[in-house]
């Protein structure tokens, strides 16, 4: 009897612990204090907050834009349903980032950068990046009106 009162306390306590850890983490924290990197090429992080359909924040690096990237502003319709789209590909999933090099940051703070999702074994899927996905689905056009490392035709 006492070794399962004993294995059952054990167990109610991990939940416990488990729960309080979850309710505890804010996912609109502006610390970014941790930074994850795949590789030397690409600083990846995790996404914590989505400001409008090109635009959003990721821990450890910072509000990332995305290069050559324009969504409808928020406000109108258009523009909520390029956030919600943005929203439920990229909150709380793993990205990876390559910043633009020629282009500084944007009027709003974000840094211009082409964004990859995370294969199946955990590395950049290079294949299609999110900027791409985006304007293929419809919520964003592309923008030539600045200085960029990045051809949109090579997307």
């Amino acid at each position: 009897m006492k070794i399962s009162a004993l294995l059952a306390s054990i167990a109610l306590f991990f939940v416990l612990s488990m729960a309080l850890a979850v309710a505890s983490t804010d996912h609109t924290s502006t610390d970014f204090t941790s930074t994850y990197h795949a590789s030397s090429d690409y600083v990846s992080g995790i996404v914590t907050h989505v400001v409008d359909g090109d635009t959003f924040n990721v821990q450890g690096f910072g509000q990332v834009s995305l290069a050559l990237v324009n969504s409808p502003e928020m406000g109108t319709i258009e523009g909520v349903h390029a956030r919600e789209y943005t929203m439920e590909r990229l909150l709380d999933a793993v990205v990876f980032l390559d910043k633009d090099d020629l282009s500084g940051n944007y009027a709003d703070g974000g840094i211009p950068c082409m964004v990859y999702l995370s294969g199946q074994d955990g590395k950049p899927n290079l294949e299609k990046s999110f900027n791409r996905m985006i304007v293929d689905a419809g919520y964003a056009v592309i923008k030539n009106d600045m200085p960029s490392e990045f051809d949109p035709a090579q997307w």
